[in-house]
């Protein structure tokens, strides 16, 4: 396990095999490491002691999480977190408008999969509730997308179809953080419409920069690249 946090100055002989220079001097990517690490702290900073705002969570084991729901909810950019079977019966508190739970209230609740016996309380008070949405091969991804939709209205709305697009949405200091990120390799632009008034920035977590948002709501993404609108919601 120590040996795994080794960078060797040289990988001459063995140590070629041992270690490979993916970090380190002998990578080719080495010059930019510190803007890599400064994007990395930055990001940090802004993903820890912050408030998520989701209302949408998909069941799963501490063994295997659906995937095909989660698939249709990223590419229409419906932010959602996993949510483990045992908290319905362990120390969720699970009420008629949701599933509440580390300071978060999920108004939607995708089940894949056959649940264990002893979530079935909880999940029979979100079923009178009509909370709970059983996905199958049946129900189309425009269907699911109607159903969270009716219970949950979308946070962030793009105005185009960028199935590539990712998104997510924390509040900090008072303020309002809407990361994006362009998970393709080809260049993206959409229109964003924020659920917040307020002076939009775009901040680039790269290069520490930022620029106002468009008045029109445009925003492009090259390859593989993330931005965050900030917007001060004083």
């Amino acid at each position: 396990a120590l040996l795994s946090m080794l960078v060797f100055y040289s990988i001459r002989g063995p140590r070629w095999d041992e270690r490979p220079p993916d970090v380190g001097p002998n990578a080719l990517w080495w010059p930019r490491y510190r803007e890599y690490a400064d994007a990395c702290r930055r990001l940090s900073w802004l993903n820890t002691d912050c408030q998520h705002v989701c209302h949408v969570a998909i069941l799963g084991k501490p063994y295997r999480l659906p995937w095909r729901a989660a698939k249709v909810c990223f590419e229409h950019q419906r932010d959602f977190n996993y949510l483990e079977e045992r908290h319905l019966w362990d120390d969720a508190h699970v009420e008629p408008d949701g599933i509440h739970i580390a300071g978060m209230c999920y108004r939607v609740l995708i089940v894949e999969q056959d649940a264990d016996s002893r979530a079935g309380p909880g999940l029979e008070t979100l079923e009178r509730a009509g909370r709970v949405i059983r996905y199958d091969r049946a129900l189309e991804d425009a269907q699911l997308i109607e159903r969270i939709d009716e219970l949950a209205p979308p946070d962030i709305r793009v105005g185009q179809d960028v199935p590539g697009l990712r998104v997510r949405h924390v509040v900090k200091e008072g303020c309002h953080f809407f990361l994006l990120f362009n998970e393709t390799h080809s260049p993206v632009e959409a229109t964003i419409e924020l659920p917040v008034d307020g002076l939009a920035e775009v901040f680039d977590p790269w290069t520490a920069t930022s620029s106002k948002m468009a008045d029109d709501g445009r925003l492009a993404l090259s390859g593989h690249s993330l931005r965050v609108i900030v917007v001060d919601g004083a």
